[in-house]
Parts: C-alpha cells; sequence; structure tokens
C-alpha cells in the first residue's frame, strides 16, 4: 500500500446534510485551524450549492461522492476509507472505487470499506480520548 499506513479516513454521506469525514493518523484525529478538516461538503462540485443539493441522493450522488474521497486521498492519501451513511451501502464500493480510480492511479487508491454505522467507532474513541486525558492529568 502506499505512504497511508497508518491513516483511516471515515466519510459520511447523510441524507439531508454536507458530507464530512474525519481522519485520524496513527492515532490522532486530524482537526484543522477551524476544527473541521474534512468537510468535503464545502469542496468546489462545479455547480451551484443548490444543484449540488438535489443532486446528493441516490444514484445522482455516487459520482460527487467519489470526486470528494478523491480531494481526501490526495490531501490526506488515507490506507482506508469508512464510509457510512444513507447515501452508500456495502454493495456499492466497488462502484464508487471505480469512479476514484478513473482520477487516481492505482498505486494511490486506499481501502474502502462500508460500516452500516460508526457510533461504535465514536465511542471507542470518546474513551481513548478520556484515557488519554487522564493519563495526561497525571492520574493513573
Amino acid at each position: 500500500m502506499g505512504s497511508g499506513a497508518g491513516i483511516v479516513t471515515l466519510a459520511n454521506f447523510p441524507v439531508g446534510v454536507l458530507p464530512g469525514t474525519a481522519t485520524v493518523a496513527n492515532g490522532r484525529v486530524l482537526k484543522g485551524a477551524h476544527r473541521f478538516a474534512g468537510m468535503i461538503g464545502f469542496l468546489e462540485y462545479g455547480m451551484p450549492r443548490e444543484a449540488y443539493r438535489e443532486r446528493m441522493r441516490r444514484p445522482t450522488a455516487r459520482p460527487l461522492i467519489a470526486q470528494g474521497l478523491c480531494a481526501m486521498i490526495c490531501a490526506v492519501d488515507p490506507d482506508l476509507i469508512v464510509m457510512t451513511g444513507e447515501l452508500v451501502d456495502g454493495r456499492e464500493l466497488d462502484e464508487i472505487a471505480a469512479l476514484c480510480a478513473a482520477r487516481i492511479p492505482a498505486a494511490y487508491l486506499p481501502r474502502f470499506a462500508y460500516r452500516e454505522s460508526l457510533d461504535d467507532v465514536y465511542l471507542a474513541g470518546m474513551l481513548g480520548r478520556a484515557l488519554d486525558a487522564r493519563l495526561e492529568g497525571g492520574e493513573a
């Protein structure tokens, strides 16, 4: 795999809300200067925001999903992208990966995975953050 070992991007594609991503690089969440690194819904998609929102439904969302993921792949070079949300499902991974492969050489593509829910991942992350904060504060 490419240089993205240890980098995982979680990509959420809900209905009615701009999509976003969160990236964990070697155990650290990339937050950005304004704490919203990964807001791929803010990218320029070559159309007015309302037209973009209209296309963000099944099945017209797939090319836009791939376009947003390509931006993340180019900027962050993740080893794995885990997708969730109502606009994707596990049966679409190959098609989304193929759309990304049309723009990015195969050697630079991450692995793609789907999870129906990321709730357990968020809970584990919050627990890890709480434990880290406790240890950093000198409490064992």
